[in-house]
């Protein structure tokens, strides 16, 4: 992977693919993947439940977020 820069103006070479980086047109990342980078995960959780008034029927929820495996702590802090 190769990596150039021109500071005069702003060309970027990047694995081949030439950008033109200017405050309009500036490189975003997907913030989902940058936490990614960050060694987070995409979590699901199914949770069943039921309600006090019919105790009969189980009800299902199911919860996503990203999180940090194995410790959970988004998922902990949303159960309690």
């Amino acid at each position: 992977m190769t990596c150039d820069k021109n500071i005069d103006n702003q060309l970027v070479v990047l694995a081949g693919v030439n950008s033109l980086r200017t405050p309009e047109n500036s490189i975003k990342s997907d913030p989902d993947f940058v936490r990614q980078l960050e060694g987070f995960s995409l979590t699901t959780a199914e949770i069943l439940y039921r309600m006090p008034d019919a105790k009969s029927i189980l009800q299902p929820f199911i919860w996503q977020d990203y999180d940090v495996a194995p410790r959970f702590p988004k998922l902990y802090t949303f159960l309690d």
